[in-house]
């Protein structure tokens, strides 16, 4: 088959499936990107590609990651969109905390794990970074599910995992011994200073000439322009896409046709390309990896360290910043989901020439472990310490 017809095939079988399973977890009062996940891990190699031919279906092919790519920018785009401002606001000084808990706490524990399991100190700090990053995707999509990111604690959260994001991204520069801190710096500097102040003054005019075009949804037309403009922006100034996907949202929060484009961008967005995202990252696992003893030990260290990283250092800095305990451990565990980001750290490390031979490919391996686990259960806790929050919504 051509490549088109495999990515035809592969999106329609994606589709329905996510929404199959997500109404599944969803009837079993699980949050549904569970569900999307799981789909995914059936349609990877590991199972259905065990029995089906990459001729016929190929969920690895560019292209179709390509359409995974634009629904994590859809999904940040969307959260900018919807949350709260003021709450940001109110709790950027509990989320800059909870950041810098949430960083130092995983690099330590990693570091160490690394140095108490004979690797060398550049392996180790390697093994420390890849714990750092947090999967902002599957966080946000929890949040948001469960309608929780418009509390203190989801503001909280999302605010820390998108500034994780870019302390992770120095962080594996400082790892691999590529590039400058200070270029980095500058860079990431011009970013925020192009997206607050001359971001607020061309959006909101740009989406006033939109509003008067009378082409048929040209306001939605020219929102998912602006928001894919500002991930080229962030992407060539080595922020990460989604941040300029999200700082769009935020900004386009503040206009006054915000609220007239929600519902098509979601529908845009959740019927289409978000799911893409979530059932590309399912297909990544590779569930032979849990049968090798020495990635399933090296494995079990890292998830330990990963969680207590986050969780206590996540939460011992939202503790600081004023958040009660309760409050503290839901944005911690929010934190503690890892994805394509963690496994971006080993390979450019792998590329580096940092880690080489079977230690790469037991770093790797475990880091896929790593993934897959951290990746399922935080839906399934975060929907559990938001069981007070979910019982004043008879709704949901």
């Amino acid at each position: 088959m051509e490549v088109f017809q495999i990515l035809l095939l592969d999106i329609a079988l994606a589709l329905i499936l996510s929404k199959v399973f997500g109404h599944v977890f969803e009837r079993l009062k699980q949050p549904s990107v569970v569900g999307e996940l799981i789909a995914g891990v059936i349609l990877g190699g590991s199972i259905l590609g065990q029995f089906v031919p990459s001729t016929i279906l190929d969920f690895s092919i560019p292209e179709f990651e390509y359409f995974g790519h634009i629904g994590i920018l859809f999904l940040l785009f969307l959260a900018g969109l919807e949350v709260d401002i003021g709450r940001i606001k109110k709790t950027g000084g509990t989320a800059a905390l909870a950041t810098a808990g949430g960083v130092i706490a995983p690099l330590i524990l990693g570091y160490l794990a690394g140095i108490a399991l004979g690797y060398t100190g550049r392996e180790s700090f390697v093994l420390g970074v890849v714990l750092t990053a947090t999967s902002i995707g599957i966080t946000v999509r929890t949040l948001m599910d469960l309608h929780v990111l418009n509390t203190d604690v989801g503001a909280a959260t999302l605010s820390a995992a998108v500034m994780d994001d870019i302390l992770g991204l120095m962080l594996l520069i400082v790892a691999v011994g590529t590039g400058s801190l200070l270029i980095l710096g500058t860079k990431v500097a011009i970013f925020f200073l192009v997206t607050l102040v001359i971001g607020w003054l061309i959006i909101s005019k740009v989406m006033d000439i939109g509003d008067r075009i009378h082409a048929d949804k040209s306001l939605v037309a020219f929102s998912i322009a602006l928001c894919f403009i500002w991930s080229v922006i962030a992407g060539e100034t080595v922020v990460a896409q989604i941040v300029g996907a999200f700082i769009a949202g935020l900004i386009m929060n503040t206009t006054i046709q915000s609220k007239r484009v929600i519902s098509d961008v979601k529908t845009i967005g959740y019927a289409f390309f978000i799911p893409l995202f979530f059932i590309g990252v399912g297909t990544m696992v590779k569930l032979s990896v849990f049968l090798d003893l020495t990635v399933v030990t090296l494995a079990v260290v890292i998830l330990v360290m990963a969680i207590l990283g986050k969780v206590g250092g996540c939460g011992l800095g939202a503790w600081i910043g004023r958040f009660n305990l309760r409050e503290s451990l839901q944005l911690g565990f929010g934190m503690v989901p890892r994805c394509e980001v963690a496994l971006i750290a080993v390979a450019i490390a792998i590329d580096a020439g940092v880690i080489t031979g079977e230690i790469a490919d037991i770093f790797l391996a475990a880091t896929f472990i790593l993934v897959t686990i951290t990746m399922l259960i935080t839906p399934i806790l975060l929907k559990a310490l938001f069981k007070r929050e979910l019982a004043k919504m008879p709704s949901i």
